[in-house]
């Protein structure tokens, strides 16, 4: 699959407007460092490399030039422009996030999609900050991760399937941060997933292009509990065993554009 774009960020210091913002697995997350203030993120602090692969080019997008030829000068300096596009929005998205809910925000939503990729994400995953949920109490930052795994429905169960994405994704994710600094200080997990039946499928393996069905789980983590888990006095298997959890229903966001179809 052609790669769209490729193009490094670094977070930079400013006052932003906007909140509840996306990083797609369009994106990879090469660096992560954090020079800890009270309610920003400080300059340079957090590398990105992006790769807009998964999803299609948006509109105005420059394509790469087919093997053997070249970029005229003046589709270069239109490449260039629309890359740095590109990174301003990004800059900005995660700039806005940082000053909203805190800087840890930003790092977490990080670590999670890096978990995504790493844990053999065969659909599109995404990562997105949605803001305080909707909880009654309204006390817990919800973020929504859609974590591009696709189960047997045969082969597994709601249980299975929570333990793995747990194990592979959101564990990994909470155990790289240090502290946990945003605003509201508990946290929400809306983890989603596909599901297919693979006997019905040529090789009898996932298939992301073909159409399934999504579904997702809700895990609420208390204040106390993430700090325990940041001081290293409590590890993720115990947080999973405090977590709250709600049962498996359909997936409740738009979804990102599928790969292709048959």
């Amino acid at each position: 699959m052609p790669l769209r774009s490729l193009f490094a960020v670094a977070m930079a210091d400013a006052p932003a407007s906007s909140a509840g913002r996306r990083v797609r697995h369009a994106a990879v997350f090469s660096a992560v460092k954090h020079r800890r203030r009270k309610r920003s993120v400080s300059r340079g602090a957090i590398a990105l490399v992006v790769s807009l692969s998964l999803s299609p080019s948006p509109a105005g997008a420059i394509d790469a030039p087919e093997q053997g030829t070249s970029l005229s000068p003046e589709d270069a300096g239109s490449s260039r422009e629309a890359v740095q596009d590109q990174i301003s929005g990004l800059v900005e998205e995660l700039r806005t996030l940082a000053e909203s809910y805190g800087p840890d925000v930003v790092l977490l939503q990080a670590a999670l999609l890096l978990e995504t990729i790493r844990a053999g994400a065969i659909a599109a995953s995404e990562v997105s900050v949605e803001g305080v949920s909707a909880l009654p109490a309204g006390d817990h930052l919800r973020i929504r991760v859609l974590t591009g795994q696709i189960f047997d429905r045969a082969a597994s169960t709601p249980r299975s399937r929570l333990e793995h994405m747990w194990n592979r994704v959101a564990a990994p994710a909470l155990d790289r941060m240090e502290r946990f600094d945003f605003r509201p200080a508990s946290l929400e997990l809306v983890l989603g997933f596909g599901l297919q039946d693979f006997a019905a499928t040529i090789d009898g393996r996932a298939d992301p292009t073909l159409q399934y069905p999504m579904r997702e789980v809700h895990l609420r983590l208390d204040a106390a509990d993430l700090a325990l888990v940041a001081s290293r006095s409590m590890d993720s298997g115990d947080l999973f065993d405090h977590a709250k959890l709600d049962p498996e229903e359909p997936w409740s966001t738009e979804l990102p554009p599928r790969t292709g179809s048959r």
